[in-house]
């Protein structure tokens, strides 16, 4: 070969390196001349009802609504943009995926997250993704199990959203994504190369110039709800939404006490942007006075608008009350003083007033200076009858006695629905009827939606109701506790998602065939559900659990606390054919306890309200006089 020839060939083979360099660093070189923004927009994941009478998931700049939600991820679980896009974007960086997994046990699975581009006519066309093999503890972790992928170069249309996929494939035992938690808010970061999202502040203040603390605002568009959350104790909200070129504009609304208290509408968010929010709500002073004209101290002055009641408190020394920052309206205001009659007057409230009630009622200094005399002529009476009314104690079985049964065994076939207080011993009580019957030969199950099974079991032993020698021959538990604590389960029976209601009744079924008929079923208890759930599935499940149970011969005893919807308790109360309501109160500045029956289906039965209290060794002891034995 010619030197001649041997140069050309070089030079051939150099310009084909040459062109081979430039097809490789081009789309990187495109990368790199994009000006990414940083450090990108950050969605959460939600569960929302906005827009639909169901809940869907969706991604949005919301923060985490601070209820912890949670699905099996062995199937693909998609979340998508909401509000939609409405304008076309560029993303141009990199993109990171921040998650919180856990399993039932410890495990190995193939993590995929995958973003998607789903058009308008249907279609969905691959953004970006990951797919990587990590290690799944059985606990939530304090740090997200996060992920990164980019540089990212793509333009998304304006007819098009955005819809992220999560799916974990390979694992041997069932994993959970967890979202919608403060504790585990899973999320992720898209960085747009143009500015499209913007923080809207908001000050919400009365006309008084007075921040208002805990307002709801909600942000709208196209009357589609967008945003929504409180203000903090400065009286700020602030909002990250997208901007309103080619775009509706936004309205927003705030809340007071479950009044509009501003409408502002036809919002441009183009920039970040400022805004301060004058409220209609006003102060309402409202002063008490008695027959005489002196002032009322210690009446009761509730403010109700249509049934709801505003706020509620007792007048000072003075016979004043105000009512700071109350809503625009017309209202109610029901005056209460000592035994007297309930006393209603219509105002209505448009600025700040001042309202003057002379109540024709005698005050509590005068009515007991009349009555001194007669006190004093019936105290003596009062203490030689108290004499012979010394509380004594009362054997638990008492409460059979007031069920209308007898001491050898509880009544059976009943729903029975122990409703109470926090605190007022609904938990305690189920266990000592559970202790109770087993110690005379019967079978029980227990279902437990609030602590693990073995501090049951401990903690009854501390009250003298040890129940461990019935374990596996007539005692079963159902585990709904452990699943959701993050631990697995000791017991035969459990569940690892307590909203798995259909799982439940199974797991019931399977307790009742084993132990046989006649069996008694706690469940122990519904408040957790009601936080979940709807009410309706809920309130099913009671009904066709009762019935099997029942049908079967045997109890179901379920507990659940005083602060349910009155439509729901009602519901509830409907499907019980037994009512044990227990409260707690104080009697001479001492916290105390007490019971009643309030309902027997088809049975007469005794409406008095008896004390007990708690403690080793016999569990509840009731206490009551001479007069109420008979």
């Amino acid at each position: 070969m010619t030197r001649t020839a041997w140069r050309a060939t070089r030079l051939i083979s150099l310009c084909l390196s040459v062109l081979l360099l430039v097809f490789l660093l081009g789309p990187v070189r495109q990368a790199l001349s994009q000006p990414v923004s940083s450090p990108g927009t950050v969605f959460y994941l939600h569960t929302s009802y906005w827009g639909t009478s169901f809940p869907r998931r969706i991604m949005s700049t919301d923060p985490p609504y601070g209820i912890q939600r949670w699905t099996y991820a062995s199937e693909i679980i998609s979340f998508s943009l909401y509000p939609s896009l409405g304008r076309t974007v560029k993303i141009g960086g990199t993109v990171s995926f921040q998650l919180w997994l856990r399993a039932s046990t410890p495990t190995i699975g193939i993590v995929n997250a995958t973003l998607v581009e789903a058009t308008g006519e249907g279609k969905t066309m691959h953004v970006c993704g990951i797919e990587a093999p990590v290690l799944i503890e059985s606990a939530l972790r304090e740090q997200p199990l996060s992920f990164s992928v980019g540089p990212i170069v793509r333009t998304i249309s304006a007819e098009s959203t955005l819809v992220l996929h999560v799916v974990v494939k390979d694992a041997k035992v069932p994993v959970f994504l967890h979202w919608d938690d403060n504790r585990a808010p899973s999320r992720m970061t898209i960085p747009f190369v143009e500015r499209y999202y913007h923080v809207i502040s908001l000050t919400v203040r009365d006309f008084s110039n007075r921040e208002m603390k805990d307002a709801n605002v909600t942000i709208s568009q196209s009357k589609s709800k967008v945003w929504t959350g409180r203000t903090n104790g400065g009286g700020l909200a602030e909002a990250i939404l997208p901007s309103t070129e080619d775009t509706s504009q936004y309205d927003i609304l705030v809340y007071w006490k479950n009044v509009i208290v501003n409408d502002t509408r036809n919002i441009n968010l183009t920039a970040d942007t400022q805004l301060i929010l004058k409220c209609q709500v006003y102060d309402l002073a409202v002063v008490v006075q008695d027959i005489f004209g002196m002032p009322l101290s210690e009446a009761k002055v509730e403010l109700s608008t249509e049934g709801k009641v505003i706020g509620s408190d007792k007048t000072r020394p003075d016979g004043i009350l105000s009512f700071d920052q109350t809503p625009r309206g017309n209202y109610t205001l029901t005056f209460a003083y000592g035994t007297f009659e309930q006393i209603r007057k219509d105002i209505a409230v448009s600025g700040s007033t001042r309202y003057l009630a002379r109540l024709q009622i005698l005050p509590l200094w005068f009515y007991y200076g009349a009555t001194a005399l007669v006190a004093v002529a019936l105290g003596s009476g009062v203490l030689l009858s108290r004499r012979h009314r010394k509380l004594q104690r009362i054997s638990f079985d008492f409460l059979n006695d007031m069920l209308g049964g007898q001491r050898a065994r509880a009544p059976m076939a009943v729903a029975v629905m122990i409703i109470g207080t926090p605190g007022s011993g609904k938990s305690v009580l189920m266990q000592k009827i559970m202790h109770d019957q087993l110690a005379r030969g019967g079978k029980c199950v227990f279902v437990t939606n609030n602590d693990f099974p073995r501090k049951i079991v401990e903690d009854m032993k501390q009250l003298g109701l040890d129940v461990s020698g019935f374990e596996g021959e007539s005692l079963a538990f159902i585990d709904c506790y452990s699943g959701t604590a993050g631990r697995p389960s000791t017991e035969r029976y459990g569940i690892q998602v307590l909203t798995d209601l259909t799982n439940l009744g199974t797991q019931i079924s399977s307790a009742a065939n084993a132990l046989g008929e006649e069996t008694t079923f706690f469940l122990d208890s519904l408040a957790p559900l009601f936080t979940s759930l709807k009410p309706d599935p809920i309130l099913t499940f009671i009904h066709t659990i009762g019935a099997r149970i029942k049908g079967q011969g045997g109890n179901l005893y379920f507990s659940v606390g005083t602060g349910l919807d009155k439509d729901v308790l009602s519901r509830l109360e409907g499907l019980s054919d037994c009512i044990i309501e227990l409260e707690t109160l104080e009697k001479k500045g001492t916290p105390a306890k007490r019971l009643r029956i309030k309902k027997i289906r088809g049975r007469r039965h005794p409406e008095k309200w008896m004390e007990f209290s708690i403690g080793a060794p016999h569990g509840i002891v009731f206490y009551g006089d001479r007069q109420q034995l008979k």
